[in-house]
């Protein structure tokens, strides 16, 4: 998101300057909260307006940007985000594939959310399971509890041939899905990008009006 801020005469460019700075420092903050409000609302990490505290790598990456010519009255002011998928998140895409080629990883618990990626867990903490039923592929997660006096238990307990164990059975393994593997995906538009502006438009109207 970019705006030019021109001048008909020519005035001190550090006077210009500093307006389009407040301008774009505005601009960040507001795309910040928005990209929080509306991409990080499930994080247990979530900020909200008027903190400080930032959750997720899109929010994080935010930057202002200004650019200055010298030789006539005209600086234009934004943010920029290096992230990709910065643009898709506001305009949308259908059938979006991994550009490595690997499996899309979508985190369905909020520590999946909060830690991102799967790579941020550790070694063995996570586990492929594929559902006979309908196909899909989860990354899965071994929630059981075993003290050491149960896990010394079961290793010198014989196999059972019962196919069905009670509830109670403290060595029952239970397992959580942390995140669902797709090959493509569609992500929906969010336009967090207007709301943005729009949330900072009065305050950058007030500055630009003030230049004029």
């Amino acid at each position: 998101m970019a705006y030019n801020l021109g001048l008909e005469d020519i005035i001190s460019d550090k006077w210009l300057l500093r307006k389009a700075v407040e301008c774009s420092d505005i601009l960040e903050q507001k795309i910040i909260i928005s990209t929080m409000r509306l991409l990080n609302k499930k994080s247990e990490y979530g900020a909200f307006e008027g903190t400080t505290k930032t959750s997720g790598g899109l929010a994080q990456n935010w930057r202002s940007v200004i650019v200055s010519k010298p030789k006539r009255a005209e600086v234009t002011f934004g943010v920029a985000n290096p992230l990709v998928y910065a643009d898709i998140h506001n305009w949308g895409k259908s059938d979006l594939k991994s550009p490595r080629g690997k499996m899309l990883a979508i985190p369905l618990s909020k520590e999946a959310h909060a830690r991102g990626s799967p790579m941020n867990w550790g070694k063995n903490q996570l586990s492929v399971v594929a559902s006979k039923k309908t196909g899909n592929v989860f990354l899965i997660k071994d929630t059981t509890k075993q003290t050491r006096k149960t896990r010394k238990k079961r290793k010198k307990r014989k196999p059972r041939n019962d196919a069905i164990r009670t509830r109670k059975d403290s060595t029952l393994p239970t397992f959580k899905a942390e995140y669902w593997l797709r090959h493509s995906v569609t992500i929906p538009a969010t336009n967090y990008y207007g709301i943005a502006i729009q949330d900072a438009m009065s305050q950058m109207i007030e500055i630009i009006e003030d230049v004029s």
